[in-house]
């Protein structure tokens, strides 16, 4: 309902402004939001309004019905209000040093006095920040659990009339919300009198102070009239956490470089001295290079020329100068190359700097840089600590004729260097024709003929005014003149792409429904006498491998033996990889498929696997083939023979094309019914490098797509479309999910290079590269770099390294991360990973937000497993039970995975038995196999080829992993003499009661087993398992 005002309201807001932005809003009739209401949990009725408007409702120049507070979670400063990200410092060095980590979510509270928190507690600690007025909080610390009451209530929501009136309405949901029916500011003792031995604390935090709340503390929260507010969470305990400064960004700077002289360069003509001259190429500033003039036969060249970049001080600036010798009738040679950082400048400062290849040698490149603050050019930023998003412009041309005369018949060219469309083929009068650039920019327009390609037409589109049509006249040489019509207006604003490391709030949500099944099928595998409270429901993962058709088949029978368990309801997401990817992919195409038998499932499964293969190349196939290859190349898919692949792929795996998507399996998560499947494929450099040189994990979820490397995600229904700076420029309709399995099973996109490794022996290539990878040292960042220059060795070297590592059959898919930048401090991100087989990551300029195209292919040729995503600290997996279909030995690749993205650990001397982990004082040493420490969550592994293990009596025998401490172990290998147990409880299911024997999987050829029936251990309350989670 729209907000209805008796007088004009002040000016509005600019364009510009944050007043025109919509926030959702909560409304109530009463002011209490998602509290208790009878013998119901109601929750507010939504609005989406303008804030422009919350504002005149709560400052009484206009009215709505009911009571409002902006009170949404999941970051809705990020999500909803980016215009006043400027004014926060996007990242906060020594807070993100203190915690390992970035918020998960920064929230923006207004409301008036009337808007009131019912009493509740969080899992994540909270620091409020009072921008404006004053809030009130009652608290309880978690010691006080005892005596405040906990009742099971029907969801219910308000519905809000176009007449203004509320309306409670029940939720479809059948799973009852726990929540305190009490009004801790008028509590009812005679129905509960337990709270009157609870110890309530008062507190009031006013304009400009902070509160720190730490996770489980009870609180309710009352508010002076249009009080604003501010959140951050995090998910670790007492540590201390920060809010984004209120600090003003620094906007733009002028940048001068002044290339002065060099000295002794080389000379690498035969006669003469060289023909030198110097490139400067920022790409953050410019998408072109500017080069100096050539200074002709002389060892000792002076230029003094300057240059001029407009720069913003949060982006990481990387300058390339080369200074190359000028040949005719070669290809120019480089002398030197330079990378400098413009970040370790400050703003007024001047530097010249001496740059040698060799100390002791002569050769120098005498530069000078000035860096000066422009003031009145801000510019809006929006930034995750990672990547950074600018501000964009577009440009919409149309051509036409001056007249009814006849000609102008040929093309036109239309070219905005750096604009996301690049050069366009254009025709006079087909319409219009638009550009995407950064705003910041100095770009041109150029237009000229494709017959008559030296009579050129150059407008500055800096000068152009801003949503005016600007006419102009092209002045051919040909009958008729060119009429030229441009309007230049403000790029889209709302990003398409979630800058944000943590998982996404569909996500989130999916989870908390999923919990309500884990616990209900814990409750019943464990024979638990009550119901287990939130912060004891852990979160299990099962990790498959690829495999190919047997990582296919063997996951559908295991997935099967859980079931037939009853452990099936207990998993919370499963990740795959190449050929367990084909399972999942077929699985979920039936949005009940874990509460239905599998036997279905798997014989039809047998039949595609066991029918002739023939059929695939049948030329009816061949013809269906071309037409669908026709067809996405026509919407704008890139072609290669991956999307011909997975063609082929899908006529193996199925009888007839299946039109289902990735994102139709959300539908399969709606209720939480079944666990979350993330598919996992490796991005590569298309040549010049290794997949063990430059690798970077992408998951696919229904919900998302992106790489946790940047804190980068699209819907995944979105996924090939095509993205500029974050924003959607043109959206291609979602591919079926045959196309995704081919990526994700991409063998066709090897190097020679990657080949030859894998040929090689297994074990030693893995003793090899697993030696060389360690954690890169963040603080060793590459400010300088000089680069030597090529020498005939060097030349042919290069060769071979071309041909080795370039992917004849490379996959490609339109990059949703082109144009994006990089902020000043992303090398430091906690989130952001580096490593020293990984030669590009200190180089900005050459990462992937630089490229076009995003090359794909099966993860096997980097490491075959799928546990990255669930080794993501957002996630908080606490037990990950590994399925390997290698045909090598079981840890070969679940010890490997250990090296990302956490520091180097042992996996002992090859035997199953001994794997071991290294201690570290990190978090990311809680993941691991076998851990020393009983408070580490480790994967319980599995490999389908394993031997049978014999059992003799008891019915449990060894197992190839451990869910418990080491010194639990020892007291199973040597059950006369029990070890004491650990302090430190595991996190697990057996860390507070005995678990019986797991009977054997019908898939599997081994068996599980749980720690010895006569371990005694402390029950909690209830008999309910205490869980105690990482860190708490």
């Amino acid at each position: 309902m729209p907000c209805s005002t008796g007088r004009p309201s002040r000016s509005g807001p600019s364009p510009t402004s944050a007043g025109s932005a919509e926030v959702s809003v909560a409304v109530t009739p009463d002011g209490y939001a998602d509290a208790v209401r009878g013998d119901r949990f109601v929750m507010p009725a939504e609005r989406r309004l303008p804030l422009s408007c919350v504002l005149d409702v709560l400052e009484g120049r206009a009215q709505h019905p009911g009571v409002l507070y902006v009170q949404k979670q999941c970051s809705n400063l990020l999500t909803e209000l980016p215009q006043l990200l400027p004014d926060l410092e996007p990242h906060v060095p020594w807070a993100s040093e203190a915690l390992g980590k970035m918020p998960d979510a920064v929230n923006f509270w207004l409301g008036e006095a009337a808007a009131v928190t019912s009493l509740h507690k969080d899992h994540y600690e909270n620091l409020y920040c009072v921008v404006s007025g004053e809030k009130h909080f009652l608290l309880h610390p978690p010691s006080d659990r005892p005596f405040i009451p906990y009742e099971l209530y029907t969801p219910a929501s308000y519905q809000l009339s176009e007449e203004g009136s509320f309306k409670m309405v029940d939720e479809e949901t059948m799973e009852k919300v726990p929540w305190i029916p009490l009004d801790p500011l008028a509590p009812d003792l005679a129905q509960y009198p337990s709270y009157s031995q609870a110890q309530a604390l008062h507190c009031t935090v006013q304009t400009g102070e902070m509160l720190y709340l730490p996770a489980l503390w009870f609180h309710h929260v009352q508010q002076s009239h249009g009080c604003m507010a501010g959140a951050a969470r995090h998910s670790f305990l007492l540590r201390i956490l920060c809010l984004m400064a209120l600090a003003k960004v620094p906007g733009t700077c002028l940048l001068t470089i002044h290339v002065l002289q060099a000295h002794g360069l080389p000379s690498k003509d035969l006669v003469t001295a060289s023909d030198c001259y110097v490139t400067l190429w920022l790409p953050s500033a410019s998408s072109h290079q500017v080069q100096t003039r050539v200074v002709k036969n002389s060892r000792n060249p002076i230029w003094n020329q300057s240059f001029h970049f407009r720069i913003h001080s949060q982006l990481k600036n990387i300058v390339q100068l080369q200074v190359f010798d000028q040949d005719l009738l070669t290809q120019d040679d480089p002398l030197l190359s330079v990378l400098f950082d413009v970040g370790t400048l400050q703003a007024g400062e001047s530097r010249r700097e001496s740059f040698s290849l060799n100390p002791q040698g002569k050769e120098q490149l005498e530069v000078e840089f000035r860096l000066q603050n422009l003031t009145g050019c801000a510019e809006r930023l929006v930034s995750n600590g990672i990547l950074v998003a600018r501000e964009l412009s577009c440009l919409h041309v149309r051509l036409e004729k001056a007249g009814d005369q006849q000609g102008l018949e040929g093309g036109v060219q239309l070219v905005v260097p750096g604009s996301c469309e690049g050069p366009q083929e254009a025709s006079v009068g087909a319409g219009s024709f638009r550009f995407h650039w950064p705003a910041c920019w100095e770009q041109e327009l150029s237009i000229h003929l494709q017959d008559a390609p030296q009579e050129q037409l150059k407008v500055p589109l800096r000068a152009l005014p801003s949503d005016q049509v600007v006419r102009l006249v092209f002045p051919t040489s040909q009958d008729p003149l060119m009429k030229v019509e441009l309007k230049k207006e403000e790029g889209p604003r709302e990003l398409a792409v979630r800058l944000d490391c943590g998982p996404c709030a569909e996500e989130r949500a999916f989870l908390s429904r999923r919990k309500q099944v884990v616990a209900k099928a814990l409750k019943q595998a464990l024979q638990l006498d009550g119901d287990l409270q939130e912060d004891e429901i852990p979160v299990v993962a099962v990790m498959a491998t690829g495999g190919g058709i047997r990582a296919m088949t063997s996951l559908y029978g295991q997935l099967a033996g859980l079931k037939e368990l009853g452990l099936l309801d207990c998993i919370s997401c499963i990740t795959g990889a190449s050929g367990s990817t084909w399972a999942l992919a077929n699985l979920y195409e039936d949005p009940e498929w874990s509460q239905k038998d599998l036997a279905g499932p798997i014989e039809s499964l047998k039949m595609q696997v066991t029918k002739s293969k023939l059929g695939v190349l049948a030329p009816s196939q061949l013809w269906r083939y071309r037409q669908e290859l026709a067809e996405r190349a026509c919407l704008g898919h890139p072609t290669c023979f991956t999307t011909l692949w997975a063609l082929i792929n899908e006529a193996l795996l199925h009888d007839e094309p299946h039109n289902h998507k990735l994102s139709d399996q959300r539908e399969a998560l709606s209720r939480g019914q079944n666990p979350l499947p993330i598919y996992c494929a490796l991005n590569t450099k298309e040549r010049n490098l290794t997949t063990f040189e430059f690798g970077e994990w992408c998951e696919f979820s229904p919900y998302e797509v992106g790489f946790p490397k940047y804190g980068a995600f699209i819907p995944s229904e979105l996924f090939g479309s095509e993205f500029f700076m974050g924003r959607l420029t043109k959206r291609l309709p979602e591919s079926r999910i045959c196309f995704l399995e081919g990526i994700w099973s991409n063998l066709y996109a090897a190097s020679l290079q990657d080949s030859l490794y894998w040929a090689s022996e297994p074990s030693q290539f893995w003793d090899r590269w697993a030696q060389a990878q360690a954690s890169l040292d963040k603080e060793q960042v590459p400010l300088l770099n000089i680069e030597e220059p090529p020498t005939v060795a060097s030349r042919i070297a290069e060769f071979f390294t071309d041909l080795l590592t370039w992917r004849p059959l490379a996959q490609a898919t339109h990059n949703f991360l082109r144009g994006l930048s990089f902020h000043k401090d992303y090398f430091q991100h906690p989130h952001f990973s580096a490593w020293k087989a990984t030669k590009l990551d200190g180089l900005p300029n050459q990462l992937t937000p630089a490229e076009p195209f995003l090359c794909l292919l099966d993860v096997g040729y980097l490491v075959n497993t799928s546990c990255p995503p669930l080794l993501r600290p957002t996630r908080d997996v606490d037990l990950i039970l590994s399925l390997d279909y290698n045909l090598d030995g079981a840890f070969q690749y679940a010890g490997l995975s250990l090296l990302w993205p956490f520091p180097l650990r042992s996996t002992g001397s090859g035997r199953a038995g001994s794997a071991a982990m290294a201690h570290g004082p990190s978090r990311s040493a809680a993941y691991g196999i076998f851990p020393d420490r009983g408070t580490n969550p480790c994967p319980l592994h599995r490999q389908a080829d394993a031997q049978p293990l014999r059992h003799q009596g008891s019915p449990k025998i060894s197992c190839s992993s451990w869910i418990g401490s080491a010194r639990s172990r020892a007291s199973h290998s040597r059950p006369s003499h029990p070890a004491p147990r650990s302090s430190a409880s595991p996190v697990s299911a057996t860390s507070s009661r005995t678990l019986p024997a797991l009977t054997p999987l019908p898939c599997c050829t081994s068996r599980w087993s749980m720690p010895p029936s006569g371990s005694t251990q402390p029950q909690g309350s209830g008999g309910r398992p205490r869980r105690r989670r990482p860190g708490r």
